[in-house]
């Protein structure tokens, strides 16, 4: 690392979008430090031993998306059990919920039965529901805010927010729009009771599943500015954002700021804050830190020799138990030898050292198809299934999950003619790219790339990083722009990036006269069936395409378990 953290009167840590990730990145040591879960709980029960020692206040927050990423997450039934234990096992003060939690019904009706309630109050869920089966009525996952004091007094007054996504929500959840929820009455009410009729608040933590710059967030900042600004016009907020997978500082005004920190548990983010002595202003500084046994150990003061994973029972514990899950459900298990490493965004869909190149050439023919109907299959994935990059060496099953974690059912429509099939992959492209220009507007960060052309390099990079540094996080927030150091705690040169198609396929003839009506069977995942659909009855000017379920293409195929076949007959 190379500065101390700064201490302030008030001090965060926070994680989101962990995914899976606490057995660290073993692959990727030198670039994110290879810190594991029980490392991460030692760093954070020595910090809360630290803060008191320096009688400041620290309180550790979640942003949600703690499934579908790697085998320890993904292979327990239902997704997230072992994971979510171990999660337990660190002192949050608080967390909130991601869309990945709401997904499926089983997932979350875990988290509401046994994660939420292990919170006793401070799990948040301040616009996400679960149906009630006794009822039929929605009811919260966790509790729409909470109020705790700090070891040194701070008393803080929290709510969980994600992100409008009711597309995505199924019957058995819902998603209220952050707008319209903060109209109901029990929002406006919590900040009567507790800071406009009393003084019961120092500071507003507002944990969100959603950009720090997202236009949800800046709803939240400006109803709670606009109802307490009579009493409290200078009360501190603070927005703990997530999502988006990257490192992001926010200044909403000069009492108010968020913090996202990063993904995959490589990154774990500092905010502190003393406000001035006329509370005019408030001292802010944020740092990213790299999930790295040696930046964890520096800044608990532990000798760089010394072991942080057995420093504490809990730490040394955490991983025994993901070492006997690995064995337990066998996820080493190797299935062949990966002969390179394949990127997923590093390089051009179009070269042989992508990822989606392997993937589209090779991977979706070899393994998709049933026998004696290649000819004749168009199979059609969507590459945001794919999710990490794939390294060279020993190829096992939680490689496969890392890079397609996703257990998405691999379905079938049968008899399309090709001129109508040929027409697919450019509709559904064309339709993403109107989705992703909205949400660049909705959630834009700091230097946020326009709409490119699939291959596109967005951003330069470093095609060669420089001798003594590593590829990794290079943070563009709004600190830098105001001509402050970035707040990553080790300088990386940064990875070169390429747009990436939204969609793989197969290759097709040229449509002729000839073959124009010949019968072609879409393979595809069920994930984006409402938009293959839309794609479909816009390509036939029919409604002919409505069914919300196809026949499963080949029981027990998946979007999970496909790499592995690859690497069983290739590797």
């Amino acid at each position: 690392p190379d500065d101390d953290l700064m201490w302030g009167k008030w001090n965060f840590m926070h994680t989101t979008d962990t995914h899976g990730w606490l057995g660290g990145h073993q692959h990727e040591k030198d670039v994110y430090g290879g810190a594991t879960w029980g490392d991460f709980a030692n760093f954070a029960l020595l910090m809360k031993k630290k803060a008191r020692r320096l009688k400041r206040d620290l309180f550790l927050f979640d942003s949600g998306d703690t499934h579908d990423g790697t085998s320890l997450s993904d292979t327990t039934e239902p997704d997230g059990t072992f994971t979510n234990e171990l999660i337990t096992r660190v002192p949050y003060d608080a967390l909130t919920i991601g869309n990945h939690e709401l997904y499926q019904a089983d997932i979350t009706k875990d988290v509401y039965n046994n994660f939420a309630k292990h919170w006793k109050g401070r799990y948040l869920t301040s616009n996400a529901y679960i149906l009630d089966a006794g009822s039929g009525r929605y009811i919260p996952i966790g509790h729409k805010y909470s109020l705790f004091t700090g070891e040194f007094g701070t008393r803080v007054m929290a709510f969980g927010f994600i992100f409008n996504f009711p597309d995505f929500a199924k019957p058995e959840t819902s998603v209220n729009r952050v707008a319209e929820e903060l109209k109901r009455p029990w929002f406006k009410k919590a900040l009567d009771d507790h800071i406009m009729q009393a003084d019961h608040v120092d500071l507003i933590a507002v944990l969100a599943h959603s950009s720090v710059r997202s236009p949800e967030l800046q709803a939240v900042h400006d109803a709670i500015r606009e109802h307490i600004q009579s009493k409290r016009p200078n009360l501190p907020i603070f927005f703990f954002g997530g999502h988006l997978h990257i490192r992001d500082f926010r200044r909403f005004d000069s009492h108010s700021y968020g913090i996202a920190s990063g993904k995959f548990f490589e990154t774990v983010g500092w905010l502190s804050a003393t406000p001035s002595h006329d509370n005019s202003t408030l001292d802010v500084t944020r740092t990213f830190i790299d999930a790295s046994p040696q930046g964890f150990k520096r800044y608990v003061d532990m000798p760089t020799t010394a072991n942080l994973t057995m420093a504490l029972p809990v730490g040394h514990t955490i991983a025994r138990d993901i070492a006997k899950q690995q064995t337990t459900m066998n996820l080493n298990f190797v299935y062949g030898c990966a002969p390179s490493n394949y990127y997923f965004d590093r390089y051009p869909h179009t070269d042989p050292r992508s990822l989606l190149y392997l993937l589209e050439k090779e991977v979706l023919l070899s393994v998709v198809p049933k026998p004696g109907r290649r000819d004749n299959t168009f199979v059609l994935f969507n590459t945001g299934s794919q999710r990490y990059d794939l390294f060279a060496g020993p190829f096992t099953r939680d490689d496969e999950i890392v890079v397609s974690p996703f257990k998405t059912e691999i379905q079938v429509i049968e008899n399309v003619p090709l001129h109508v099939v040929a027409l697919v992959q450019g509709k559904l492209e064309a339709g993403i790219a109107r989705r992703r220009r909205r949400l660049k507007r909705r959630h834009a960060t700091v230097g946020s790339p326009a709409e490119h052309p699939a291959g596109t390099l967005i951003v330069a990079g470093n095609p060669v990083c420089p001798p003594g540094m590593t590829y990794g996080s290079v943070t563009d927030d709004d600190l830098t722009h105001q001509g402050l150091p970035r707040g990553d705690n080790v300088a990386h040169c940064m990875m070169p990036q390429y747009e990436v198609p939204s969609y793989l396929a197969t290759p097709l003839p040229e449509v002729t006269a000839a073959n124009a009506n010949d019968p072609y069977d879409i393979v595809f995942m069920a994930f984006f069936t409402d938009l293959l659909n839309a794609a479909l009855n816009s390509i036939t000017r029919s409604t002919d395409y409505t069914k919300t379920v196809y026949p499963t293409y080949r029981p027990g195929f998946n979007g999970q378990n496909f790499w592995g076949e690859y690497a069983k007959k290739h590797w």
